[in-house]
């Protein structure tokens, strides 16, 4: 309504204002159909004016890590990769260049960060810490707790800049933009009085 009531407002016929609505959760994976269209019959009905699906920008992602190797692909030094990342120190002094050849970071984009690698790349839906390192140790052979250390310490070092993770006159970027989300349950039902304690 308050869109609408800006339209009745400033509104000049030959001259309408321009609508531009950012939203990164407009539609999400799971709906079937053409998104373009549906982000834009969802804008159109927001701003009370036709939006054309060809006005929908979607982003586009580029692989960050070699893009001639993935885990579909096999990466035949994964398992090693894991023991001394498992370690906590594998990935001090690494260059983003050099990271980016590594078997670890390739499993991570390609099997946690990105999907439908073949043609546009995607972002993948979101796994738990212990989901993933379930996958990890399928793929790289390795017991589940070694899987679950080498997730932590790899993903923090990816998430460092060169600079951070001791690389002389290093890069201020990260190797990889992600999100890591922590849940905290709430407290459930809290009680208060305001009585004195005691009485």
């Amino acid at each position: 309504m308050l869109m609408r009531r800006l339209r009745a407002r400033v509104g000049n016929p030959d001259r309408p204002p321009i609508c531009i609505g950012t939203s990164a959760t407009m539609a999400s994976d799971d709906i079937l159909g053409d998104r373009n269209q549906i982000v834009a019959d969802v804008a159109s009905r927001l701003f009370g004016t036709a939006i054309a699906r060809d006005a929908i920008i979607t982003e586009t992602l580029r692989r960050a890590t070699d893009p001639n190797r993935s885990a579909d692909r096999g990466l035949r030094d994964l398992g090693p990769v894991v023991d001394r990342a498992a370690s906590g120190t594998a990935y001090a002094g690494k260059s983003n260049a050099d990271i980016a050849q590594d078997a670890l970071a390739i499993w991570v984009e390609t099997r946690l960060g990105l999907k439908s690698l073949d043609s546009k790349p995607e972002r993948a839906s979101p796994l738990s810490i212990d989901d993933a390192a379930r996958r990890l140790a399928d793929e790289a052979r390795r017991p589940l707790d070694r899987c679950v250390e080498a997730l932590k310490h790899a993903l923090l070092a990816f998430s460092l800049s060169e600079k951070d993770r001791g690389v002389a006159g290093g890069l201020p970027d990260p190797l990889f933009a992600f999100k890591l989300h922590q849940f905290i349950s709430g407290a459930g039902r809290l009680y208060t009085t305001l009585d004195p304690s005691g009485s």
